[in-house]
């Protein structure tokens, strides 16, 4: 029996509360059963599903199960939901293979300054994106420039200097 693909998940998150949280699968196939599930005893069998008004208690892990002849596979997703007055930001996949996607909400339009470095400080990676809406969603593509280690990216949004650090694994 055919084993359905494990769901590759995309959301908007970070998101505010009273946001429209929008999640969905980018590799949907035909003929598969999918279910959600996540905070506040969530549930649906939606591809893209969408929770209006979202909430802090609705902050958390959403997994969707695929279902197929009897066979399943199944994916996570981490949705993170601050006050409308936070700064939030997320990294992911964390570890990657290079590439990855950065999301950020911020309480103003603005340009954010972005520094990535490699473990023994050298400056690998920059640039200054803009926020529309206050969001930001960046793709950023470095898997033939990064090798297998720990790096540290530094922003600066709101004013304030932040970090986080993530982990290439050039086995990915």
């Amino acid at each position: 029996k055919h084993r359905p693909l494990i769901p590759k998940l995309e959301s908007n998150s970070p998101l505010s509360a009273g946001d429209i949280l929008k999640l969905n699968i980018t590799n949907p196939e035909t003929n598969v059963d999918y279910v959600w599930s996540g905070p506040l005893k969530f549930s649906s069998t939606s591809s893209s599903p969408e929770i209006k008004n979202i909430t802090r208690e609705q902050e958390g892990i959403y997994k969707v199960l695929a279902t197929l002849n009897g066979c399943s596979s199944s994916s996570l997703i981490f949705v993170t939901v601050g006050d409308a007055s936070t700064t939030s930001y997320l990294l992911y996949p964390n570890p990657n293979n290079g590439d990855f996607t950065f999301v950020a909400t911020t309480k103003t339009d603005q340009y954010i300054s972005i520094w990535i470095y490699n473990s023994s400080g050298q400056l690998v990676y920059k640039e200054r994106p803009q926020t529309q809406n206050k969001k930001l969603k960046l793709n950023i593509k470095l898997h033939d420039a990064l090798s297998s280690d720990v790096y540290m990216m530094r922003m600066m949004i709101d004013g304030k200097q932040l970090s986080t650090k993530f982990t290439v694994s050039r086995g990915q």
